[in-house]
């Protein structure tokens, strides 16, 4: 039982003290976790007079309306020309395969900045604000002109990334940053020393424009470099105005314009890939992803700590697939952010790093716009709250940017949504993403392509899902149980409802005359390279009247093992590791890749 005093303060300050699970059920957060947000929060007045902006639509540029491209993790891919890890470089050359197809967008991970001492995810990244060098195409830097012995280093790193790949090395995020690093420093250096003045110019503007921001971040990157974790600094480096940061700035200072030069490459790069995207016919151009949160000691949080609630961790409820909930460990942003000194301009910055040089936009966790669920930093997530977000004021700020810019923005509203809330981003123009998995009805049959909404963008699978390939033939659930995650009880009835599925599945396709695969469905391991099986699966999405569909890169070229496994260790499975079976070069070539591609953006279009 609540106390009516405790209850009435929660109210006041959007803190709920129930909501329903995914099974309908009436949960109760914990005692102390409504407290300690009474305690934190402010309380805040609702006008319910309030309006947002609508998000760009999209459709007028969209060939009949609708748009199709593939999907893939930038650091998965490789080429004779990487260094180890997928580039910008290999984005170009994927963005020129795609519009050869008919595409009209192509999708790629966070390339926000994060650690690069290890495995690392795209989705935990330091910053929402700035980028991540390991991306960057060395070649494409003008400087490497002025420097023949530079060539030659770069050619040699290139030979030992081609040794690499071939030995069967997985991608080494930290051994890669070593290969680039020194060829980019170098870089640098004839920049400052040879750079012509036009040249300079550009960068000097870049860093004026971008200002205190981009300064802290340089400082922050300079300061791991030389010091390693921010946990590890002392409490004189707490914050970025503190005279021992300012002593350090100025003591170090190549090394934090070095980390602002390596910002202006990245956007400048990316900048182009979207205008070499549009020029070659992608509608869109890009497609990219914004991570829900930033770890707490990155650099976001010690240059906004004012920002975030550092005591608590963002996560979600218990469900199917986490019966104890999730934590994942990133500080939330104050729910009164909007009305904090600096709050809106760091949402618009964050906004104009990810979707600056994009077409289309993706929120990761969308949900979070309207509430968020808020952990006692340590504690249990099952015991975690809902906390009310300023829903309207962020939209406002989000359509804002989408019209600005042109941008169309893709909701993740994936898990427990409340009931309205998809509606209400329909009404603000976000469209919703919906996953063939879940697009089921109560009795296991799959929708037919009429059920679904027009205002969505369908995919088959995505990054955090099995493959097409892994899910029709198991590998996955195999996979599970060689790890030690089912075990043979739990595989035994995995794989009975895994085959109900597939059977369902084969009926739906079966009904829209793509009938090869109604009789297979007891026979998994006849799909193993999947191409028949995307090919029907594709083609069922292009029938539905989405007004996006996008495919996994994954399932074209029939990879099986997993990029990454959500809540497992990386001593237990190593995500974001997982090099792309075919080079850059193969997927260019392939003609099976390309007729199938093309043939769903035909059928999308037609």
């Amino acid at each position: 039982m609540i106390p009516p005093e405790l209850a009435d303060a929660c109210a006041r300050r959007g803190v709920a003290v129930g909501y329903l699970d995914f099974e309908g059920r009436e949960r109760v957060p914990g005692l102390e976790t409504l407290a300690a947000l009474v305690e934190e929060l402010p309380e805040r007045a609702h006008d319910p007079t309030s309006s947002a902006a609508a998000c760009f639509d999209g459709r007028d540029v969209l060939p009949g309306g609708r748009g199709f491209g593939p999907c893939f993790q930038l650091a998965s891919q490789h080429s004779a020309d990487g260094l180890g890890i997928g580039d910008l470089g290999d984005l170009v050359r994927l963005v020129d395969w795609a519009a050869s197809c008919g595409a009209s967008f192509v999708g790629v991970s966070p390339l926000h900045a994060v650690r690069l001492t290890g495995p690392a995810s795209p989705y935990s990244p330091i910053s929402r604000r700035w980028l991540n060098p390991v991306h960057l195409d060395v070649a494409a830097i003008p400087e490497l002109a002025n420097s023949a012995s530079l060539g030659d280093e770069l050619a040699r790193a290139r030979q030992e990334a081609r040794d690499e790949i071939a030995s069967g090395k997985p991608v080494d995020w930290a051994g890669s940053w070593a290969r680039k690093e020194p060829l980019l420093r170098e870089l640098h250096r004839l920049h400052r020393l040879r750079g012509d003045d036009d040249r300079r110019r550009e960068v000097e503007r870049f860093c004026e424009t971008e200002g205190v921001a981009l300064r802290d971040f340089a400082t922050f990157q300079a300061l791991e470099q030389h010091l390693g974790p921010r946990a590890e600094w002392g409490a004189e480096l707490a914050h970025p105005e503190s005279p021992a940061v300012e002593t350090f700035r100025r003591e170090h200072d190549e090394d934090v314009d070095f980390h602002a030069f390596l910002q202006h490459e990245l956007f400048a790069q990316l900048e182009r890939v979207q205008e070499r995207a549009r020029r070659s016919g992608l509608a869109l151009g890009l497609f990219t992803d914004l991570p829900v949160g930033t770890v707490l000691d990155g650099a976001d949080c010690w240059a906004h700590p004012e920002l975030f609630l550092k005591e608590w961790s963002l996560g979600c409820p218990p469900d199917a697939f986490a019966a104890e909930g999730q934590d994942w460990g990133f500080p939330p942003l104050r729910p009164e952010l909007l009305d904090l000194p600096g709050g809106r301009q760091y949402l618009q910055a964050v906004l104009h790093a990810t979707a600056g040089s994009a077409g289309l936009l993706r929120i990761d966790h969308a949900l979070g716009l309207n509430r968020l669920f808020c952990i006692r930093r340590g504690g249990l997530a099952a015991e975690g709250a809902y906390v009310a977000q300023d829903l309207l004021g962020l939209l406002d700020v989000l359509g804002q940017a989408s019209r600005d810019r042109g941008v169309v923005v893709v909701a993740e509203d994936l898990g427990l949504v409340p009931e309205g809330l998809r509606e209400r981003f329909a009404e603000h123009g976000l469209l919703s993403t919906r996953v063939l998995p879940f697009e089921r009805r109560h009795d296991g049959e799959w929708l037919t392509p009429g059920e679904w909404p027009e205002a969505c963008l369908a995919c088959a699978t995505t990054h955090d899902l099995p493959s097409l390939p892994a899910w029709w033939c198991e590998s996955d659930l195999r996979l599970r149980r060689e790890l030690g995650l089912l075990d043979e009880v739990e595989h035994a009835e995995a794989r009975e409802a895994r085959g109900h599925e597939r059977r369902a599945l084969a009926r739906r396709l079966a009904g829209e005359g793509l009938a090869e695969l109604a009789a297979d469905a007891s026979e998994p391991e006849r799909h193993e390279n999947g191409s028949a099986l995307v090919a029907a699966v594709h083609s069922y999405l292009a029938r539905t009247s989405a007004r996006l569909v996008a495919v996994q890169l994954d399932d074209l070229t029939g990879e099986h093992a997993p990029v990454n496994l959500p809540g497992v260790l990386g001593d237990v499975y190593p995500s974001w590791t997982r090099r792309q079976s075919l080079p850059v070069e193969e997927i260019e070539s392939s003609s099976l890749l390309r007729d199938t591609l093309g043939e769903l953006v035909a059928l999308a279009r037609g």
